[in-house]
């Protein structure tokens, strides 16, 4: 490591690894006792050639139990800990287990993670250390680059400690250090077919053994993983295929729906045209209230199935008048008690008749209830307010109006537009549901181009 001074003597710190990589040995040389050079070998320098090989490493050094490193820095003071970080350093020591932080360095995320050994057979406090290795987080992004730095983290380690020996070996060692130093350095540029290939009969073939297996166990996972990869690319294709069948079979189902939505409107218009053919006055009444409706129901958020129940019951809201003699319907001036309790039957017959078919079960509610009041003074069932479906209110609001500036054989003349607008004013909240009048009145009061669509006059 680098030169310290303890207790006024110079001395040179050594640190060794056991078999086992359970322990660091630390051993004290005087610089007196030392008859070789140094040369620019450093833990600084070692550092340097870690960062530069492995890009997932941002800083590695060694700190005491007080948070004193073994380097100095450019003022030629010993670097100390983070004041921050001193808490974590602690922890590790007094625990000595791996403590993980989260935090900044430089300006980018990072892990910092703090290793502990032990130095056997110190005295004092300074008998557990700790290194510190700061991991740049953008590299362990996924399960299979954490598994990787966990791996070469503990090459790190052997690094280091092989270093240490190295600085006091014979020159012989460099060759095998500088071995391992080449196959990391390929293999984080991603050549994974890189390997060590120590041959020695001391403790760098056991460390070259270890680090060769632990590459061929790496590249097993990246193998799995790419494996994965066209597994999942291959099931893509198949959600992909069926995706697209899906579509074509929903494209085919809408076609058919659509014709039988056109079957369905096509028998709903002949229904209406049979009603009509019994009353010579309401020529045509059943096809304008599903236009007036539909205008309404446009302003109103409904779902697609309301505004299908809208349009079918709107068309046949009077198909209870099939079952009322025709010389009731096609009198002319008022009616007596017993006419207009006949007339009012037309809403119930109506909705047997439609309720009975299962394709018109919603709409068979707007029939039955379009002469129900706001009030609750309608009829059949009295109903009030919000308890009269919302579309029967529409359909409600429509069918007045179009009876009003329509002919009819209890009236003389016919209102006009304004005039029947008029007086659905005057009847919101009481015969109708002011909210749907407002809008009624909204959609024919914009522009005098939506009253000549609508009401053709």
């Amino acid at each position: 490591m680098e030169v310290s001074v303890v207790e006024k003597t110079l001395k040179k710190y050594c640190y060794y690894p056991s078999h086992d990589n359970k322990y660091i040995f630390e051993v004290g040389i005087h610089m007196s006792d030392l008859n070789f050079s140094l040369g620019d070998e450093s833990f600084s320098k070692l550092e340097k050639e870690i960062i530069e090989s492995n890009n997932f490493v941002d800083h590695v050094t060694l700190f005491n139990r007080s948070g004193v490193s073994y380097i100095e820095d450019e003022q030629g003071q010993m670097v100390n800990i983070r004041p921050d970080h001193h808490l974590y350093l602690s922890q590790a020591i007094d625990t000595f287990e791996t403590v993980e932080v989260d935090d900044i360095y430089n300006g980018h995320s990072v892990v910092y993670r703090y290793v502990p050994y032990r130095i056997i057979g110190a005295m004092g406090s300074n008998d557990i250390n700790a290194i510190q290795i700061i991991y740049n987080k953008n590299w362990i992004q996924d399960s299979n680059q954490k598994n990787l730095v966990t791996l070469l983290s503990i090459t790190l380690l052997i690094m280091i400690a092989t270093f240490i020996i190295a600085v006091y070996s014979s020159n012989s060692i460099t060759q095998p250090i500088s071995a391992m130093v080449n196959a990391i350095k390929n293999i984080s540029e991603g050549d994974m077919s890189a390997r060590t290939n120590i041959k020695a009969n001391d403790e760098f073939s056991i460390l070259s053994s270890s680090f060769d297996n632990m590459i061929d166990e790496i590249q097993i996972l990246i193998e799995d993983k790419t494996k994965n990869e066209k597994d999942l690319h291959i099931k893509k294709e198949e959600i992909e295929a069926l995706y697209e069948e899906t579509v074509a079979i929903n494209s085919e189902l809408g076609h058919y729906l659509s014709l039988n939505q056109k079957s369905h409107f096509e028998t709903v218009t002949a229904l209406a045209s049979a009603i009509e053919a019994k009353d010579q006055y309401t020529g045509g009444h059943c096809e304008r209230v599903m236009k007036y409706s539909l205008a309404i129901a446009k302003q109103i958020d409904l779902s697609d199935t309301q505004l299908d129940d809208l349009m079918f019951g709107s068309m046949l809201h009077d198909i209870g008048k099939i079952g009322i003699p025709e010389e009731i319907l096609n009198k002319k001036g008022l009616y007596n008690d017993e006419e207009y309790n006949s007339m009012k039957l037309h809403p119930e017959i109506g909705y047997k008749i439609l309720s009975g078919i299962e394709f018109f079960a919603n709409s068979s509610k707007i029939a039955y209830s379009h002469h129900e009041r706001y009030d609750g003074k309608g009829y059949p069932l009295s109903l009030k307010g919000d308890d009269i479906d919302i579309l029967a209110r529409i359909v409600s609001v429509a069918d007045a109006f179009d009876a009003m500036t329509s002919s009819r054989p209890y009236r003389d003349k016919h209102l006009s537009p304004e005039e029947a607008l008029s007086e659905l004013a005057r009847c919101k909240w009481t015969q109708f549901d002011g909210n749907i009048v407002d809008v009624f009145t909204d959609v024919l009061s914009t522009n005098e181009d939506n009253i000549k669509n609508l009401v053709g006059n």
